[in-house]
């Protein structure tokens, strides 16, 4: 079961989009505490771990990049494909664990390269940024289960 739940918090980490919007830690405290309904819309592994709906992703992302009403759209469709396919991943008994990781981090960079291609030339540098304080994040943490975090940014 343990390995299990090492891949849930992997995938928490890798895509947990507003925890690397979060610029503030007792920010990020405070939404991650009223959001029990919506665990269930952020994805495979976020269940528990107070991981934010894929609308509050978006709202997120927002107030950071200042999308438009159609990008909030757009982006709202990556992030719930990708949701989407994290958890049939978590749910897929045929893969290994390291297949599946592999899988989630093709799919990760996916989705961002869709939602950079969404974004103005003003947006790209921000969005960038998001992903490298991302990444340091979780190099601070040791990345997914104690493990060194993956060389790509995750989002």
């Amino acid at each position: 079961m343990k390995p299990m739940r090492n891949l849930a918090i992997a995938v928490a980490l890798l895509f947990g989009v507003a925890a690397m919007a979060q610029s503030d830690p007792q920010q990020g405290q405070a939404q991650g505490q009223g959001q029990g309904q919506a665990q269930g819309q952020a994805g495979a592994g976020g269940r528990g771990r107070g991981m934010p709906s894929v609308d509050d992703q978006v709202k997120m992302m927002t107030d950071r990049l200042n999308l438009t009403d159609d990008q909030q759209g757009k982006v709202k469709k990556v992030l719930q494909d990708r949701n989407d396919d994290a958890r049939k991943l978590m749910e897929d008994q045929s893969m290994s664990r390291e297949d599946k990781m592999e899988k989630m981090r093709a799919t990760r960079e996916e989705s961002n390269k869709k939602i950079r291609d969404l974004l103005t030339d003003d947006q790209k540098p921000k969005f960038d940024e998001m992903l490298k304080e991302q990444q340091e994040r979780m190099r601070q943490r040791g990345g997914p289960s104690g493990a060194t975090p993956p060389q790509n940014p995750p989002l």
